[in-house]
């Protein structure tokens, strides 16, 4: 069999099995072959047969799942890999529509959560946070009393102005229901002399302390999250920060000896007072003259 024979019966393959939306690595096969061989005809062949079935999924997107548009905006990408630039821009209508389709399968209350967590993620000046705001307004505007109640107490904290004596928590935590217990048990014990930032991940968490690493006091995190994990998330905030202290707040109770890097450890629970005691302690060293709270940094770690 020859090279344009094999390239045939690969692309052919490809095509067979793209209507359950895999084949892609028969396809790059194909293309490497035609594109090596310099064989024009094929690839131009094989370019026009992909062409056409994205632009049938373009014309009507609105009847295909984020699956299919994530599949097909991957056969653009080959094509573009093996330098037919024709596929740019098919490749960047799929990617808008796919995050388009993404977005309107999530419910409305992990919606909430994104949009919470890109208006925190950016600096205070950050002109987009008005429109962002706008757009919460809307979502929450669907929701039922209940979820419409913490919904509005998000953005009421995101309207406040900080205030110079106050001390800034950022918390990661995926869990919806830990999340909001631990700002509302800090916002009972240390009212407003302590704000609370949280997120459901901690990617948006890092981007949030790379934008205010002198705003924040505490961070404290759990392990176990989506995108970017606990472990990872406290090493970069080290790297980053060195001198803000970070509390684990995880279910694990035999992680700590792995973890050498956070400053305290608290097993998750019903109960919140150890975890309070955690930040209070913290929060406390904070106001010290600077040789004070590394001597004391130093022995919280100790006990730790």
């Amino acid at each position: 069999m020859n090279d344009i024979e094999r390239a045939q019966n690969l692309f052919g393959e490809f095509e067979r099995k793209s209507n359950s939306l895999s084949g892609l690595d028969e396809l790059s096969e194909a293309l490497e072959i035609v594109s090596n061989g310099k064989i024009d005809k094929l690839v131009s062949l094989f370019s026009k047969v992909a062409k056409g079935k994205i632009y049938i999924i373009l014309q009507r997107p609105e009847e295909h799942k984020s699956e299919t548009l994530d599949f097909w905006e991957s056969v653009a990408d080959s094509f573009i890999s093996f330098g037919d630039d024709e596929f740019i821009s098919m490749r960047d209508e799929l990617t808008n529509l796919k995050e388009k389709a993404q977005w309107e399968a999530l419910p409305e209350r992990k919606q909430i959560e994104k949009i919470i967590e890109g208006y925190k993620a950016l600096p205070e000046d950050n002109a987009t946070r008005k429109e962002i705001l706008n757009l919460l307004k809307k979502a929450t505007a669907k929701q039922c009393p209940e979820e419409r109640t913490v919904a509005e107490k998000e953005m009421r904290q995101m309207n406040e102005i900080t205030e110079t004596s106050q001390k800034l928590i950022l918390l990661a935590e995926d869990d919806w229901y830990v999340n909001n217990l631990v700002c509302e048990v800090v916002d009972e014990n240390f009212g407003k002399k302590v704000k609370v930032i949280s997120f459901y991940d901690g990617k948006p968490a890092f981007a949030f302390l790379k934008e205010n690493p002198n705003k924040v006091h505490l961070i404290i995190s759990c392990i176990m999250m989506p995108g970017l994990n606990g472990v990872d998330f406290l090493t970069m905030c080290k790297k980053l920060a060195p001198d803000i202290p970070f509390i684990i707040h995880t279910a694990y109770t035999d992680i700590k000896e792995s973890i050498p890097e956070a400053n305290a450890y608290v097993v998750k629970g019903a109960d919140l007072s150890e975890l309070l005691n955690e930040i209070r302690k913290f929060l406390v060293a904070a106001d010290m003259p600077e040789d004070k709270r590394s001597k004391v940094m130093m022995e919280r770690a100790n006990e730790n």
